[in-house]
């Protein structure tokens, strides 16, 4: 399978979003090199089970099943799609994650040196994210960003996960510090 890079937004399908990640993600880590202090080496350990969280299915009022492998079955089998998603009252909180999905696929399979551009900062103190501790974002236009937040894994020292794609507005990261990637790869 390709991979899914910007597309049409009225294309998005469910099944090729999960198909996508399971075959370029799950059960893969890749590391960034940083000058960032305490961050020189950065890991990011890639799960299906963090798209629950990262693409916003936790947040459906009307979630087909409660459980996110149950979920994955009926999108897998067509029986949930991006119609059925649309029809959720939350589906305005979660679209943008759904048609900036191919982000995740700019920075961890570039198609070219244009696509890494990116950039990796400390959270600071840009709010409403959690538990996130780095965001790796890129501009969209003048006024936003699309952004992959990741959280430390408990039991490793610098292994992240993904835990949410958002779109935020570009003042977010005004007072950030921007790293410098010096290497990375998939391990």
């Amino acid at each position: 399978m390709g991979h899914l890079y910007k597309h049409d937004k009225n294309s998005v399908s469910l099944k090729n979003i999960i198909d996508d990640f399971t075959v370029n993600f799950d059960g893969n880590t890749f590391y960034f090199d940083t000058n960032i202090k305490g961050y020189e080496k950065i890991y990011v350990n890639f799960s299906i089970k963090n798209i629950d969280h990262a693409l916003g299915f936790d947040k459906l009022q009307e979630r087909p099943a409660k459980d996110f492998d149950k979920l994955l079955a009926l999108i897998r089998s067509n029986s949930y799609n991006y119609d059925n998603l649309k029809q959720d009252k939350a589906y305005k909180d979660i679209r943008d994650r759904f048609e900036h999905y191919y982000f995740i696929n700019n920075v961890f399979y570039p198609e070219n040196d244009d696509h890494n551009q990116f950039m990796i900062s400390v959270r600071g103190d840009m709010r409403r994210l959690g538990r996130v501790e780095l965001v790796i974002y890129e501009p969209i236009n003048n006024r936003r960003n699309v952004i992959i937040g990741l959280i430390p894994i408990s039991n490793k020292s610098n292994h992240f996960a993904i835990a949410t794609l958002h779109v935020r507005t570009n003042n977010t990261f005004f007072n950030v510090y921007r790293a410098k990637v010096t290497a990375k790869g998939w391990l």
